[in-house]
C-alpha cells in the first residue's frame, strides 16, 4: 500500500499514539492505534506488511519491548518479543528490508555497538547480528533491500563514520566511507 506509520514520541509528555497517513496524497495524519505504553526514542523498521517498534524509554528507564502493527489495518500494537541486547532507547536506529529488521546502536545509558535483528513476518525475541564499528548513539539508519547503513552519530563526540552490513547475513559492520561533516541525530531513507 501507500501508508506511512509512526509511533510514540514526547512533547513534552510521552505518547503511546500510533499515527498514519497516505503517502500518495497530501493531508494530515490519522490516529491508527496505540503502543502498550507511553514511549519515546523508539527504534522502528518495517516490511510492506508490518511496522515493528523496539526499545525506547518509558520515562523511568529503557525497555527491551518489541511490538508490531499491521500496516494495512488500524488498531493497537501487538506484542512481538524483546531485544536480546541491552535495554536501550533509540538514539540508535532501525532499518530493514522485506524479510529482516535491524536495530543498530543506542544508549542504555552508555552507548552500545550492538546490532540486533528480527524476522519481520514472525514474532519472537531479536537475535544478535553483530556490532557497529564502535559504541554509537544518535546515528542515522536506512536500508536498501540488500544493505543496512548506519551514518554519523555520537561516540561521545560527533563522528562522520558510515558503516554498512549485508542484511541477509550476520556479522559486524564494515566501513562504507565518511560523511562530509560529523553529525548526529539525523533521519534517513533509501530505496533499491
Amino acid at each position: 500500500g501507500a501508508r506511512g506509520i509512526f509511533a510514540g514520541g514526547a512533547d513534552p509528555s510521552h505518547s503511546s499514539m500510533i499515527q498514519a497517513f497516505d503517502i500518495t496524497t497530501t493531508g494530515s495524519c490519522f490516529e491508527f492505534g496505540h503502543l502498550s505504553a507511553d514511549r519515546y526514542y523508539i527504534m522502528g523498521c518495517s516490511s510492506r506488511t508490518r511496522a515493528v517498534w523496539a526499545g525506547g524509554s518509558e520515562g523511568g528507564g529503557y525497555v527491551d519491548t518489541i511490538e508490531y502493527s499491521t500496516i494495512s489495518s488500524t488498531g493497537d500494537a501487538v506484542a512481538f518479543g524483546e531485544l536480546v541486547g541491552p535495554d536501550r532507547h533509540n538514539t540508535g536506529g532501525g532499518c530493514g528490508n522485506q524479510t529482516r529488521g535491524l536495530y543498530m546502536g543506542g544508549e542504555s545509558p552508555g552507548k552500545h555497538s550492538e546490532i540486533d535483528y528480527i524476522t519481520i513476518a514472525s514474532t519472537g525475541n531479536s537475535v544478535n547480528f553483530g556490532h557497529l564499528s564502535a559504541d554509537r548513539a544518535s546515528n542515522t539508519t536506512f536500508a536498501s533491500p540488500t544493505r543496512g547503513i548506519s551514518a554519523g552519530g555520537s561516540e561521545p563526540t560527533h563522528v562522520n563514520t558510515i558503516d554498512y552490513v549485508t542484511i541477509a547475513s550476520t556479522g559486524n559492520a564494515q566501513d562504507f566511507g565518511d560523511q562530509s561533516v560529523s553529525v548526529y541525530g539525523g533521519g534517513g531513507g533509501g530505496n533499491a
